[in-house]
């Protein structure tokens, strides 16, 4: 199956944006990030809108940004905030824990897809907020 054109971000640069936990080391932060786009990959292996943006994304942009989150609360409240509005808009979105081994099972990284467009706030009052979350946060 086989989404319309209607449905592709093609020809708009598109972002990923991690959100990582405040405690990680700079290395850690990066691999943090690796492992929420993987999980971004098998979360999104049907077919959907949110497959789609995913791979244009991976195929004609690639470009990363990796942010500071916070703490394991503020990753928790971020990622609530933003799921619905992902849902919404069709913005792949995924969360990442450690195992209970290595850091006892704790959130490090929120990953969200996003198009230039949420830059646009007058496009609509969900990029709106989606601008305003993701301005919000500093560089890791």
């Amino acid at each position: 199956y086989q989404f319309d054109a209607f449905f592709s971000y093609g020809g708009i640069k598109m972002k990923l944006y991690t959100f990582t936990n405040m405690y990680m080391s700079d290395i850690q932060k990066g691999i943090q990030t690796q492992h929420a786009c993987a999980n971004l990959f098998v979360k999104y292996q049907r077919e959907s809108k949110c497959k789609t943006v995913l791979y244009d994304w991976a195929t004609n942009h690639k470009t990363t940004i990796v942010l500071n989150g916070g703490n394991a609360q503020s990753l928790h409240n971020l990622y609530d905030r933003l799921l619905p509005l992902c849902d919404c808009l069709n913005y792949p979105i995924s969360v990442f824990y450690e195992d209970q081994q290595s850091l006892n099972g704790c959130i490090t990284c929120v990953a969200i897809v996003v198009p230039e467009s949420v830059y646009d706030a007058e496009i609509d009052i969900d990029n709106a907020v989606v601008f305003d979350i993701i301005s919000q946060y500093r560089l890791a």
